[in-house]
C-alpha cells in the first residue's frame, strides 16, 4: 500500500489497514477456479477496495457475492466507497469483470441484497466514476 493510499483512509479505520488480522492460509484462490460447493462457486479476483479483495459467483443461482466491490444503498446498486477503496482504478477494472457473468442477484457486504438488472447498474456506476461522481 502506498503512502498516498494510506493517507486517503479515514483515521478511524486506518488501524485495520496497517494491522490486518492474521490467519493461516490453507487454500490460495486463483481466478477461474471452480470451488466444489453449492454446485460450483467461482472466485473472481476483484482488487481495488483492498489488494486481495475477492468476490464469488454462484453459478447455479446466478448470484454474485460482491463483498465490498459493490454497495447496495437507498434501493440502488452503487460502486465501491471512495473513502475506503485503496485503488479506485483497480476497483473499476474489477467491476468490468462482473459484466462477463449471468448475474440475477447480488449480495453486498454493505446494504445486503440486490435483485434486478445488475449489468445496467454496473455500467451506470462505471460511467459515474469516470465522470468523477460517486
Amino acid at each position: 500500500m502506498s503512502n498516498e493510499e494510506l493517507a486517503a483512509i479515514p483515521d478511524e479505520i486506518k488501524y485495520l489497514y496497517t494491522n490486518p488480522p492474521k490467519v493461516d492460509v490453507d487454500i490460495v484462490l486463483k481466478g477461474s477456479q471452480m470451488l466444489p460447493y453449492c454446485e460450483g462457486i467461482e472466485p473472481i479476483l476483484t482488487p481495488g477496495h483492498t489488494p486481495g479483495h475477492v468476490s464469488f459467483y454462484l453459478r447455479k443461482s446466478k448470484t454474485l457475492v460482491a463483498g465490498d466491490a459493490l454497495v447496495f444503498a437507498n434501493g440502488q446498486l452503487m460502486g465501491p466507497v471512495k473513502q475506503t477503496t485503496l485503488n479506485m482504478d483497480q476497483a473499476v477494472h474489477s467491476l468490468e469483470k462482473f459484466l462477463h457473468y449471468d448475474i440475477e442477484h447480488v449480495i453486498c457486504y454493505h446494504g445486503g441484497y440486490f435483485q434486478g438488472c445488475p449489468k445496467e447498474a454496473i455500467l451506470r456506476i462505471k460511467e459515474h466514476i469516470a465522470q468523477g461522481e460517486s
